[in-house]
């Protein structure tokens, strides 16, 4: 048997008024829905009607707070510490003691005192098995006596609130393909996705979530987050409604003006070719070591070689060979510069299939070609 002092025994007396008003309290949590919390009796040297009511608001509040739940048992702090020979009020290791005592992995206790004539003052602890205790205080008037008291009970949820940080919160998972991006609630980021996929917590209640991701357009989804509850969202990537792709589109232009050049120059070769054969009359009257065009600009009176006929032909030729030579470079140039465009824009497309295009240009001591390839 325990020797206890004549204020301990009101407290013990306090717990069986207690355990015998619980015994008829309707309603209590479900441990698959909610956390279950143990509450030990209150303890007070001289204040036995406070000590009842608070602890039967604490336990009110926990049968009705959401995400938590009150579990089944009564306990007097006082009993407790001195059957585990624990210090008073009890320590971290005497509070691992009495959780492993009332089999509970959180539980709240604490104790109360007379601040002066009107006025009460008290510790809450909530234990909390692998994490330690938290603590808050209560300050409130002395003729708070019955736990069903508007006031006593509004102070007993707040307590409640401020040891277990409010309701717990929920798990979302998000699914989207398998695109990375962010998640953002009201413009702040809650949560990211790597290959399409992510995990986070987010308060209980609805939640206006959107995605925003590389190769998609940005994507809402309203999702409702229960205590402790955990919620799938299943989203498609929409691939945006992009503008025109000026790199492809310069690239092409590119090549077709590279085209265009060549043919100039090729027209400009043929026109010289057959220029030359006009002139080919007019060379019999030259010697072979003479360029008939220099013969003709010298004013010669041959009757027999017509000097303005040849200087029409030799400044005609001048001109093509003149854009012959400016037209091939220019060909060549704007060719390589739509290849090099074309090859570095963006072909893939769907993003799911990742395909590609690619012009590879490849040029060797041997000569040179560009190669077309498609992968997917």
């Amino acid at each position: 048997m325990f020797s206890r002092s004549p204020t301990r025994g009101s407290a013990l007396l306090a717990a069986v008024v207690t355990a015998a008003t619980c015994a008829l309290a309707p309603g209590l949590a479900r441990a698959d829905e909610s956390l279950p919390i143990a509450v030990v009796s209150i303890q007070a040297e001289d204040m036995v009607d406070q000590a009842e009511a608070l602890t039967l608001a604490i336990k009110s509040s926990l049968r009705r707070k959401e995400g938590y739940g009150l579990q089944e048992g009564d306990w007097a702090l006082e009993v407790l510490t001195v059957g585990l020979s624990c210090a008073e009020p009890p320590d971290a290791a005497c509070e691992t003691k009495m959780g492993d005592q009332v089999k509970a992995n959180r539980m709240i206790w604490g104790t109360l005192k007379r601040r002066n004539a009107s006025l009460v003052t008290g510790e809450l602890h909530l234990w909390t098995r692998g994490k330690g205790s938290v603590a808050t205080t209560v300050d409130y008037a002395a003729n708070l006596t019955e736990a069903a008291d508007e006031s006593l009970v509004k102070i007993a949820e707040t307590a409640i609130d401020k040891l277990t940080g409010g309701t717990p919160k929920g798990k979302v998972t998000l699914r989207v393909g398998t695109i990375d991006g962010q998640v953002f609630e009201a413009g702040q980021p809650v949560g990211t996705l790597v290959g399409g996929q992510g995990t986070f917590e987010l308060s209980a209640g609805k939640h206006t979530l959107v995605v925003k991701g590389a190769k998609t357009t940005d994507l809402e989804t309203i999702v409702e987050v229960k205590p402790l509850g955990s919620v799938e969202v299943v989203l498609q990537p929409q691939t945006p409604e992009g503008g025109p792709d000026w790199q492809k589109i310069v690239g092409f232009s590119a090549i077709g003006l590279g085209l265009g050049f060549g043919a100039v120059g090729v027209v400009s070769s043929l026109r010289i070719q057959g220029l030359n054969e006009d002139l080919d009359p007019a060379r019999e009257f030259v010697g072979a070591d003479e360029d008939v065009c220099e013969v003709a600009a010298s004013n010669t009176k041959d009757p027999q070689f017509d000097t303005q006929r040849v200087g029409e032909i030799c400044n005609e030729a001048n001109t093509f060979e003149t854009l012959q030579m400016v037209m091939y470079p220019l060909a060549a140039v704007s060719v390589g510069a739509g290849i090099v465009l074309l090859s570095t824009a963006d072909w893939s497309g769907d993003p799911e299939t990742a395909q590609e295009l690619r012009l590879e240009p490849r040029v060797g001591l041997g000569g040179g070609d560009v190669r077309l390839t498609y992968s997917f």
